[in-house]
């Protein structure tokens, strides 16, 4: 068999053993696939990493498996972003999603610059003006992070968690007149998502010298179980 006939079946074999190998990882990846559909995140993080052994830059493989970590509060997901972030650095849901997993690990100024990122991509990324204002409040930059929900809730005006959020915020200001509308909204759009909006809704109203309105909120909050409203509907309503 001469040289270059040898030469050409060695480039056929090692073409064939790449697609084979290509084609492996993309199982694995839609093995990872199909277990996250099915809710089964163990079995999914193990195929995502079987995919990404046989394929290192596997972009998707890194940010799903990035996601199902996520999911059951592994606290490496972040690490997988990253990788996601190096692999591909426009893809905004990487930056906005390592930026929750650092928000998770109370690494609020990091979580703040990945948010900052994913909006200089994504301009109307509500989630990520949403969390950044999230980070602000934890790190006390009240006036921040009011002006970060604010633009949140501007993008989608039923932003239940905005809308709550930047209630909460503003009762931690003392500033109880504007927080009100915002506890208003967050009970009418959804009187389950948080019992503590009325706890807090009741407490502005104590401020403002409104008790004979604070007292029924107050009475829901305890109904609800919110720790602190039974004291205080004791001591504001005889």
């Amino acid at each position: 068999m001469g040289v270059v006939t040898r030469c050409c079946i060695l480039t056929v074999l090692l073409a064939a053993a790449m697609t084979a190998g290509a084609q492996t990882s993309q199982m694995y990846y839609k093995d990872g696939s199909d277990k996250f559909l099915a809710n089964d995140y163990r079995g999914a993080i193990e195929a995502f990493t079987k995919a990404i052994g046989m394929e290192p830059g596997y972009t998707d493989a890194w940010y799903f498996r990035g996601m199902t970590k996520f999911i059951v509060k592994d606290t490496t997901a972040a690490d997988d972003f990253s990788k996601v972030i190096e692999l591909d650095p426009h893809k905004v849901k990487a930056w906005a999603y390592r930026g929750m997993a650092r928000y998770r690990r109370r690494e609020y100024n990091q979580a703040i610059a990945d948010f900052s990122r994913a909006i200089a991509l994504k301009a109307d990324y509500e989630e990520a003006w949403f969390y950044r204002g999230n980070c602000q409040v934890e790190l006390k930059n009240y006036y921040a992070a009011v002006s970060d929900l604010d633009k949140a809730i501007s993008l989608k005006t039923d932003y239940t968690a905005a809308v709550y959020t930047r209630g909460l915020t503003r009762f931690m200001m003392q500033k109880y007149v504007e927080a009100m509308p915002d506890l208003d909204k967050t009970i009418a759009l959804h009187p389950g998502y948080s019992p503590k909006a009325w706890y807090f809704r009741g407490m502005c109203r104590i401020r403002l010298n409104q008790k004979e309105l604070a007292c029924p909120d107050l009475k829901k909050a305890v109904e609800l179980g919110v720790p602190d409203a039974a004291e205080m509907r004791k001591k504001y309503c005889p």
